[in-house]
C-alpha cells in the first residue's frame, strides 16, 4: 500500500508524534501499530494508509525529531550576531533540546540495535551520518564566519572542531539520560568558554 501524501499532513504528523511517544514508552520491539493508532486517536487502518510498517514509522519519527531540533536550535539565531554569540545561542538551545528529548534516548538505542545485521542497518547508518554531517557543516560554517571576521584564529580546523562539538552534545544527551542531576546550562557554558577561548587565542599552538 502506497503511503498517502508523505509530505506535511496534520493526521500523518499526529501519527508520527504518537509513534514517538509509544516507542519511547514501550520500546521498539513491544510497540504495536494498534498502540500507535490508539495514541494518535485514529483507526489502525488509518496508520497503514500512511505507513506500510513499523520500520517506516521509525524513520518518520527520526525525521520529525530532527526537524524539531533544527527549528529549536536554528530559528532563534540572529544573523547579525557575532560567531561567538551565535555559538552561545546554539549551545543554550542545545541544552534545552537535550532536556526536552531526554525520554527519547532509549528509543534511539532501540532503533540502532534493531537495525544491526538487518536490511535496514545501512539505511539507519546513512540517516544518522547525514544528520550528523548536516549539523557539523552548520557549526563549521559559523566557525569559518568567525575566522573571516577576524574573531577566531585562522589556524583552527573548522570541520574537526565542529565534529567534536556535535559529538560532545550527542554524548551529553546520553549522560543526561542516566544522570538528571547534570546542570546542562553549566556544562554547555563551560564547553563554550573553553572552546571560544581557544578559538580566540591568536597565538599559534605547537
Amino acid at each position: 500500500m502506497t503511503p498517502v501524501n508523505p509530505q506535511a499532513n496534520p493526521k500523518r504528523t499526529a501519527i508520527v508524534e504518537a509513534a514517538g511517544r509509544v516507542f519511547a514508552e514501550h520500546g521498539l520491539a513491544r510497540a504495536r501499530m494498534a498502540d500507535i493508532a490508539e495514541a494518535a486517536d485514529v483507526g489502525k487502518g488509518t496508520v497503514y494508509e500512511y505507513f506500510k510498517s513499523k520500520e517506516d514509522l521509525v524513520y518518520a519519527v527520526l525525521e520529525l525529531h530532527d526537524e524539531h531540533i533544527r527549528s529549536t536550535v536554528l530559528d532563534g539565531l540572529d544573523a547579525t550576531a557575532s560567531a561567538r554569540d551565535t555559538l552561545h545561542s546554539m549551545f543554550s538551545a542545545g541544552a534545552s533540546v537535550i532536556r526536552d528529548h531526554v525520554t527519547s534516548q532509549p528509543m534511539y538505542m532501540d532503533f540502532w540495535a534493531a537495525s544491526r545485521g538487518g536490511p535496514k542497518e545501512r539505511e539507519f547508518a546513512d540517516l544518522c551520518a547525514r544528520n550528523y554531517g548536516n549539523w557539523q557543516e552548520i557549526v563549521a560554517g559559523i566557525i569559518r564566519r568567525g575566522q573571516a571576521d577576524g574573531e577566531f584564529r585562522t589556524d583552527a580546523d573548522p570541520e574537526s572542531t565542529a565534529t567534536f562539538i556535535v559529538a560532545a552534545f550527542d554524548g551529553l544527551g546520553m549522560s543526561y539520560y542516566f544522570d538528571r542531576t547534570i546542570d546542562l546550562e553549566r556544562v554547555t557554558a563551560s564547553l563554550l568558554g573553553v572552546l571560544c577561548d581557544g578559538l580566540c587565542d591568536r597565538a599559534p599552538r605547537n
